[in-house]
């Protein structure tokens, strides 16, 4: 009989996690992050596109400090 090893998932196995993590960093302006996140994607198989025109009309607009 074969014996059939199967990997535990994980929290880092969750491309949705990962997703929301890199909105997240998107809006914060933090580059580190989305490119971690952005790496953990293309792990799991996901290749995500952004359209720039579509973050910067989301993000709001830095005025003198935080948001």
């Amino acid at each position: 009989m074969a014996r059939h090893e199967t990997k535990q998932k994980t929290s880092d196995d969750s491309p949705t996690g990962w997703f929301c993590v890199m909105e997240a960093a998107i809006r914060r302006g933090n580059r580190d992050q989305e490119l971690r996140a952005r790496r953990e994607l293309a792990r799991l198989g996901v290749l995500v596109t952004i359209d720039a025109r579509s973050v910067l009309a989301e993000t709001p607009q830095r005025q003198g400090g935080a948001v």
